[in-house]
């Protein structure tokens, strides 16, 4: 006796999503009768994507929740929030040049979109693009000068730079860009830890 596996809860919501309409006629805009409380198909088909998603994403198979954010963003266009998990969802399957292209696509929409920016700063990261990172937290800034995980995205970085300059010898440039961290982020542990390490390898080169 074979028995056959149980369809994923995903997969469950996909085929009732496959089940609507491809899209609502004009004269009837529901699944059912107005007066019966029928619910418009759009709003049904954007419901049950949204359940189809939740699960590809706990599943961890962004690649079938890619498939279907590319069909929310096309039915929504508009929808910056839904582009937004889009671009997360590109990045998490390692498509970052794919996800930067979509958060540019916010930004062209609205230039002050701060998530679209941090997205954006983690695409360039990922690719190791630091200036361009760098750059896109600093316009985040600007926008929101007490962003907080703007802030501790920019410490992160001047914090690496810091550590480069350490050790290439140039200890005074990584105490000054250590410093400069922790204005940022001013309870960043790493940061005090390491600004007090090359403060005491300052402090044997004048002794």
């Amino acid at each position: 006796r074979v028995e056959l596996a149980p369809p994923a809860p995903a997969e469950l919501w996909a085929a009732l999503l496959g089940a609507l309409p491809k899209r609502a006629l004009k004269k009837k805009k529901t699944a059912a009768p107005a007066e019966a409380g029928g619910i418009p198909v759009d709003e049904q088909r954007a419901w049950l994507r949204r359940r189809v998603l939740d699960n590809y994403k706990r599943a961890g198979r962004p690649d079938q929740a890619i498939t279907y954010y590319k069909q929310a963003v096309k039915s929504a266009p508009d929808d910056l929030d839904l582009r937004l998990e889009l671009a997360a969802a590109l990045l998490a399957n390692e498509q970052t040049i794919a996800a930067r292209n979509e958060a540019n696509r916010i930004l062209e929409k609205d230039g002050q979109h701060i998530g679209a920016l941090l997205l954006l700063a983690e695409a360039h990261q990922a690719r190791g693009e630091w200036y361009a990172a760098e750059q896109v937290l600093r316009r985040a800034l600007e926008i929101d000068p007490r962003h907080e995980a703007a802030r501790r995205g920019l410490a992160q970085m001047l914090i690496q730079r810091g550590i480069n300059s350490f050790n290439n010898g140039h200890y005074k440039l990584a105490r000054e860009t250590y410093v400069t961290a922790l204005e940022y982020a001013p309870n960043y542990l790493q940061a005090l830890v390491f600004l007090a390490d090359t403060v005491l390898v300052l402090k044997d080169e004048t002794e």
